[in-house]
């Protein structure tokens, strides 16, 4: 009887030992694992902010031609670059977003394995969809910014005493299709499209892939695009914004196309080369130490 209650007792004793070693050992993974995603996401930050931030310095002037061209107004080069700062600031949030949601968006839609197509550009337009929450308001402001010619925190100040904190999600359905457009060229298109492409000529072509997407994502996006400045340089709501176009006809949500399509057909491969670059420098890579 003693025999068999220590040989009871010696197996519960190594049992309990096997079981906590099994979990420090799971809990230490837990832990790597999530340091790992926190690097993940720091490194998404920076590259996203430098990336957005580099893009809009290069195409602001053309952010002012296509507003301007959407409104009927006239071109007036003094005012290209009206609203750059706050446009500036708000891509850096915005694009950081884009790439973070994407990569979250990624894990959960692959639960372990490759992704499909059909993922990627489901995952890339939510991401862009999300990022609207930033953009929507900082181009509203932008766009009051360039009509008017205040400074940002003039038009702010304004847009607060006149219509209250509300106003600033003028715009924000339409902005969120637009983005969701953009967001699947940059971070999904681009790619599928290069690869693609390679089969074709056996070499890498990241350029005239991102080039393509650019010009596939402004020429369905812009009708988004077009709804959306209407109602935040007029402030009106999408009902009257959508019968003005009724009115007019279709052939007005393409107004600035130009211009537009010229800015996206650069930025895509803008970004898409500038982020793989900023991936891969040293600096970045401190992230993943």
């Amino acid at each position: 009887m003693n025999k068999r209650l220590n040989y009871q007792i010696k197996l519960t004793v190594y049992i309990m030992i096997l079981v906590s070693l099994n979990y420090v050992n799971t809990m230490q993974q837990e832990k790597a694992n999530q340091e790992s995603h926190l690097k993940t996401f720091l490194k998404d930050i920076v590259v996203g902010s430098l990336t957005g931030i580099s893009e809009v310095t290069v195409n602001q002037p053309l952010v002012g031609i296509k507003n301007a061209l959407q409104q009927s107004q006239s071109i007036e080069p003094k005012k290209l670059y009206k609203g750059y700062c706050v446009n500036a600031i708000s891509m850096a949030p915005i694009t950081a977003i884009q790439v973070c949601a994407n990569s979250i968006f990624q894990r959960i839609l692959s639960n372990g394995k490759d992704l499909s197509i059909k993922d990627k550009i489901l995952s890339a337009f939510l991401a862009g969809a999300i990022s609207s929450l930033v953009s929507s308001p900082s181009e509203l402001i932008m766009i009051k910014q360039q009509n008017y010619g205040k400074n940002f925190y003039q038009t702010l100040k304004n847009l607060l005493k006149e219509k209250k904190i509300r106003s600033l999600t003028r715009g924000i359905v339409p902005t969120a299709f637009r983005d969701g457009g953009f967001s699947t060229g940059y971070l999904a298109l681009s790619q599928i499209i290069s690869k693609e492409l390679e089969k074709v000529t056996d070499h890498q072509n990241k350029l005239l892939g991102g080039v393509l997407a650019g010009i596939l994502s402004a020429i369905v996006t812009q009708p988004f695009d077009t709804i959306k400045t209407q109602m935040q340089a007029h402030d009106q709501n999408l009902t009257t914004t959508l019968r003005t176009y009724d009115q007019e006809g279709f052939k007005t949500l393409f107004k600035g196309l130009i211009p537009r399509t010229t800015r996206v057909m650069m930025a895509i491969p803008l970004m898409s080369i500038i982020s793989n670059k900023l991936s891969n420098s040293n600096i970045i890579k401190l992230f993943e130490k």
